[in-house]
């Protein structure tokens, strides 16, 4: 009864975590010593053909970027731009065991002096998890002043719907910590 009760409790926390959907882990870096109230205006860098970003998921990166650097008083400008911000990607295949401890089944479980025991439950899961670096340089003296990263699990066979959803979650979270706080 008590591993039925168990298992019962792994499955609905499981099933909770699923619901909750990925977790995204945000960081960030900046000089201290700069200024960031005097950087208004911004435009992006061209995007390095060696990135694993597509062109659709870049425009949703920019087109979010914007949305996000807007209500911070900047704007987008092709002429001398007080930042120029670099995007890069990055996709990796990871695997996740989970050994849930011993399971008991007939023909497994065996009987020692110390008691029973039997094969470990363990369970693998492959997934993406992708990356997304936002680096800004300030365009006069060409030096990264801030540089912020996200991280997360991405869907295996995303479309395009989620694509957005994701793509605007992990730059809201990056933004938040843009600018940075004020030294004191």
């Amino acid at each position: 009864m008590k591993n039925i009760l168990f298992s019962v409790f792994i499955l609905v926390s499981l099933l909770f975590f699923i619901g909750c959907g990925p977790s995204i882990k945000v960081g960030y870096d900046y000089d201290t010593d700069k200024n960031f109230t005097s950087f208004r205006t911004f435009d992006f860098l061209t995007h390095p053909d060696n990135s694993q970003m597509n062109e659709l998921a870049l425009k949703r990166v920019k087109q979010a970027l914007t949305r996000e650097l807007s209500p911070k008083g900047m704007v987008p400008s092709t002429e001398n731009p007080d930042l120029l911000i670099a995007i890069h990607t990055n996709v990796r295949t990871k695997v996740q065991i989970a050994s849930y401890g011993y399971y008991y089944a007939p023909y497994t479980v065996y009987w020692s002096s110390y008691g029973y025991y039997g094969a470990y439950n363990i369970e693998t899961r492959e997934f993406k998890k992708g990356t997304l670096v936002l680096d800004f340089i300030d365009s006069k003296s060409k030096q990264m002043v801030w540089r912020g990263v996200g991280e997360g699990a991405l869907p295996d066979v995303p479309r395009s719907d989620q694509i957005d959803k994701i793509v605007n979650k992990v730059v809201k979270e990056i933004m938040k910590k843009y600018p940075p706080p004020e030294e004191k």
